[in-house]
């Protein structure tokens, strides 16, 4: 039976789960995602958790940077037979030395940046602004996650995680059939629909 009056006590399982989803660092409740997006236009999404937690653990649950590694293995070899393992570009946050994560080159104890440090940050720079493009489109669209009232958690829409999951796979199908600015930007073709959806 549910007592539900102004004064009740809270029911067993909601302080719990209020802890879960707070964070006293930044104050509010909520959860975090991990996105990568391809050069391709393609968006990939690490499922959201606890905004307890930072980026570096996200990264870590994640398991990204090893499976980047595995997935390139003996993918891609120069003329003399060199194996070349691909990064991917995130913010400051992923300055940690990992083999396929990497963030725009700091000055270390003072030191300068190099000419071609320098050159390649502001490269990398104009390039990490693609997500963010394909974070407008998924908005666009689908109108999800753009009013921080509408997506309280447990309130109006308690399948906000889902909507966000499915949303991601929604812009994915669009970019197979219409393209992006994201893959106009690297000059690459998406897959078609049918390999996305691995129906081949």
């Amino acid at each position: 039976m549910i007592i539900d009056y102004e004064g009740a006590a809270q029911r067993a399982e909601f302080p719990d789960g209020q802890r879960a989803f707070y964070s006293g660092y930044t104050g509010y409740h909520g959860k975090k995602v991990s996105t990568m997006l391809t050069p391709d236009g393609m968006s990939y999404l690490f499922s959201p958790v606890s905004v307890r937690q930072n980026g570096i653990a996200v990264l870590h649950m994640s398991n990204l940077n090893d499976y980047l590694y595995r997935l390139q293995q003996g993918c891609f070899l120069t003329s003399t037979g060199d194996e070349v393992i691909y990064s991917v570009f995130g913010d400051g946050t992923f300055n940690l030395g990992l083999r396929c994560i990497s963030s725009r080159f700091r000055s270390l104890m003072g030191w300068p940046l190099t000419y071609e440090q320098l050159l390649c940050n502001r490269h990398a720079n104009s390039a990490r602004m693609s997500i963010e493009k394909n974070y407008g489109m998924t908005s666009r669209l689908f109108c999800v996650c753009v009013d921080r009232e509408w997506s309280k958690l447990a309130k109006k829409v308690p399948y906000s995680a889902e909507q966000l999951r499915v949303s991601h796979l929604l812009v994915n199908c669009y970019v197979c059939c219409q393209g992006d600015q994201v893959s106009n930007t690297f000059g690459l073709i998406p897959p078609s629909l049918e390999e996305y959806l691995g129906m081949n």
